[in-house]
């Protein structure tokens, strides 16, 4: 009877033995007082491998001061909290009295993810010394943290590391050994933290970006000196940052950057863009930048570019490189902009331009722009005088919008556009006199036309204006100067006129009678024959013979309206603009 009894206990040993060898708790398990730790030996015996999740929350004030009864733990297969956050209430279980991890001293491995969060009074993490293998790490809401020793033993992490408001924290010494992130990199709202010390092995960053965001002491980004590689580069709200310097090895940016709201910075040294390209851009309200000088290898941004509210901007040079943007270009409120020399290489924007800057005097940089995807805005260019600048833009896909730009005078430099794809807006320009530059519009490719409240117009009867008029499409035009002070005002001038349009002719040609009830006359000072096409604004061939000079011919077949000649004189060509009326 007794071999067997010690068989039985021998056995039953064994069994529990080999149980805990292979993982205890597979699901979550709440640790909310003190008790429940000091007791975790005598609950799970043998326990060091956790197979689910653990989380460390006091269910009252000062509960929980120590975590030492968890000393035998070595692996935690699921994740472990400490304390718990989440964004829409912040703090939801904290532990007040807990000022180190002293009793996790043998934990080597945790196969999800580590939260320390909502931990006022922790110091210390020295006790994770033993820690090499973790998937993501948050470390957030410690205010008395002063260091992230004891982490030294973490090489690379499987997902996200977020560092974020602790209010003591000055440098990130504790990752000297982590070389890379998988998941994005995090450090925001650390209102002590000076530098990115500790980050000096870490060599890439994947899948995320890397975001410095509202460390308002952050000085410098020393400390990122071998980084090559991240996901995406945000850098926003960094009150103290002057440059960008400790990111000259970041090469490969794979995302968009991001460089907002810092106050202090002056330039973007440190900048390296050895990729010619970026996903999108923004600069927006950097109070103190001046340049762009480090953008000069960049040469696509595939979607948008925001350059924005950067208020001592007077340059940007450094972008002479960029060729294609393939999405929006918004270059709004940069108050000291005078000049957009800079994008002289730019040949498209892929979806819409806007351009608003009060100081702007001048479009001579978008010289070689040929092509808008979408809405193209001029607004409060206070100082803009005309359009020119643009004398290559060839089509704009979905409208355009000249509005509230006290100084301009004209629209030169629009001569070449044919094609706007959508409305045209011509709005509450003090100045403008004229629109004579928009007489190459195709009027088929207007769907909405809104002229008003330009004091000094009084000509709207361009061919591009008048052939519009003639369609039943939408029409607003009021509030301008006489001439132009009613849609029924335009079109009783586009009647009355006729205006030509000569192409550099060096020959004497006239057109007669024009306006006309159907028969023409063209008369030159060259004897040769004269070759003509007749098109209508939409660009097609309504007609098209020869004859010679003051040879009267016959057009009245066609309906009535406005129509473009083109009459071919030797090696010459020009093109005048008739209109065909109805025989009374």
């Amino acid at each position: 009877m007794k071999n067997l009894f010690i068989s039985v206990l021998i056995t039953t040993f064994g069994i529990t033995g080999q149980v805990h060898a292979q993982g205890c708790i597979p699901d979550t398990l709440i640790l909310s007082r003190q008790g429940q730790i000091d007791s975790f030996a005598i609950s799970y015996p043998g326990c060091h491998k956790i197979l689910g999740t653990i989380i460390i929350q006091e269910s009252n004030t000062g509960q929980i001061t120590s975590l030492q009864g968890l000393s035998q733990i070595d692996s935690i297969l699921g994740g472990l909290h400490i304390g718990v956050w989440d964004w829409a209430n912040g703090c939801i279980g904290s532990n007040s009295s807990l000022s180190n991890l002293n009793g996790l001293n043998r934990l080597a491995y945790i196969g999800k993810e580590l939260y320390i969060e909502c931990n006022p009074s922790l110091i210390s993490l020295s006790a994770l010394k033993e820690l090499t293998e973790i998937q993501e790490l948050t470390i957030r809401n410690n205010n008395s943290l002063l260091t992230l020793n004891g982490l030294d033993n973490i090489s690379s992490i499987g997902g996200p590391l977020t560092v974020d408001n602790n209010a003591s924290l000055t440098d990130l010494s504790g990752f000297q050994m982590l070389v890379a992130v998988d998941g994005g990199l995090s450090v925001s709202n650390n209102e002590s933290l000076l530098s990115l010390d500790g980050l000096n092995n870490l060599i890439s960053i994947n899948q995320n970006y890397l975001s410095i965001i509202f460390n308002k002491s952050l000085r410098s980004l020393q400390g990122l000196d071998k980084l090559e590689s991240a996901g995406g580069l945000i850098i926003n709200n960094n009150a103290s940052l002057t440059d960008l310097s400790g990111i000259e090895n970041l090469t490969d940016i794979q995302g968009g950057i991001s460089i907002f709201g810092n106050a202090s910075l002056v330039s973007l040294k440190g900048l390296s863009l050895r990729n010619n390209s970026v996903r999108i851009m923004t600069i927006h309200g950097n109070d103190s930048l001046r340049n762009l000088d480090e953008l000069a290898n960049l040469t696509v941004i595939e979607s948008d570019f925001y350059l924005t509210q950067n208020f001592s901007l007077t340059s940007i040079s450094g972008l002479r490189n960029l060729k294609s943007i393939g999405g929006s270009l918004i270059l709004d409120d940069n108050k000291s902009l005078k000049s957009l020399n800079g994008l002289d290489n730019l040949s498209s924007v892929e979806s819409n331009l806007y351009i608003a800057n009060s100081s702007l005097t001048s479009l001579s940089g978008l010289s070689k722009l040929a092509s808008i995807g979408g809405v193209m805005t001029f607004k409060l260019n206070d100082l803009l005088s005309d359009l020119k600048g643009l004398n290559n833009l060839k089509s704009v896909g979905k409208g355009v919008d000249i509005s509230s730009n006290i100084s301009l005078k004209n629209l030169n430099g629009l001569e070449n556009l044919f094609s706007i794809g959508g409305f045209l807006k011509i709005n509450e320009n003090d100045s403008l006199a004229s629109l004579q530059a928009l007489d190459s519009i195709h009027s088929n490719t207007v769907t909405l036309l809104f002229i008003e409240k330009n004091p000094l117009l009084s000509t709207c009867e361009e061919f591009s204006i008048c052939s519009y008029l003639q369609s039943q499409k939408p029409r607003t035009i009021r509030g301008n100067a006489p001439g132009c002070r009613s849609i029924m005002e335009v079109i009783s001038v586009c009647q009355a006129t006729a205006v030509d349009n000569p192409n550099n002719n060096h020959h004497e040609i006239e057109v007669f009678p024009n306006p006309s009830e159907g028969m023409i006359i063209i008369q030159s000072d060259q004897s040769e024959l004269l070759k003509y096409r007749i098109y209508s604004p939409a660009g097609q061939i309504m007609k098209a013979g020869q004859v010679h000079s003051r040879e009267q011919f016959d057009f009245s077949s066609l309906p009535e309206g406005m129509y473009y000649i083109e009459i071919i004189a030797g090696n010459e060509v020009m093109t005048k603009k008739i209109m065909m009326l109805t025989e009374k």
